[in-house]
């Protein structure tokens, strides 16, 4: 449970963050739409099907949920082009710069379901550092909603998963977060989280400061 720290705020305790990148860190979900929108009409994929169950998932878990076996490397390599497109400039979040620049550096990572190189540039567009502990598509063998990219960044950061806050968007990401198990699961955004448990919902991060031992809301 959270602990009422001060009049209308609240403190959430912990000792290391794991965040997502895309619509947590760097404001890229509505380009990432558009460029995913574009790939569906090249390879013919309906859009509604698509849009159903994308974010927060590797980007080859995607394509091989709508194209035949033979044609994913294909859709991959186009979807890459197209993303890499769309995103080579991108606004940080509201508020998380001034947050992270608060957390110390072996205190918080990310966990993205993004290609290394493509978060990596995304985040970099954004004006963020990159973390430390830094775990994406490649790290893992089982994507979201698998935990696994939970687990190995609290492990990473030589924590247990619930001495941590997850901080994640989509409904893949929260049902991931969630079965980590960590101290707290914080949402960004208003997205259907599905069966995910999240402690706490908010639209952005101006209001979100660390101090030490945790997080405070408010």
């Amino acid at each position: 449970m959270s602990e009422e720290k001060k009049s209308g705020t609240e403190f959430f305790p912990c000792k290391g963050i794991i965040f997502d990148c895309d619509g947590v860190l760097v404001d890229s979900n509505g380009s990432i739409e558009e460029a995913w929108r574009k790939w569906a009409h090249e390879f013919d994929v309906d859009v509604e099907e698509l849009f159903s169950d994308l974010h927060g998932r590797r980007t080859v878990d995607t394509v091989a949920r709508v194209l035949p076996e033979w044609q994913v490397d294909e859709g991959v390599s186009a979807i890459l082009r197209q993303v890499g497109e769309q995103t080579r400039i991108l606004p940080a979040m509201k508020g998380v710069k001034e947050l992270l620049e608060q957390i110390p550096a072996d205190k918080w990572a990310v966990f993205t379901a993004g290609a290394r190189h493509s978060a990596k540039e995304r985040i970099a567009a954004a004006g963020l550092p990159v973390p430390e502990v830094f775990i994406t598509a490649e790290s893992v063998r089982c994507g979201k909603p698998s935990p696994e990219g939970f687990l190995l960044a609290a492990e990473k950061l030589g924590l247990e998963p619930g001495e941590c806050i997850m901080v994640e968007d989509s409904p893949a990401g929260l049902t991931a977060a969630s079965l980590a198990k960590p101290a707290f699961v914080l949402q960004v955004g208003n997205q259907n989280p599905r069966e995910a448990k999240v402690s706490k919902r908010i639209d952005d991060f101006t209001n979100v400061r660390w101090v030490e031992g945790g997080l405070e809301i408010g």
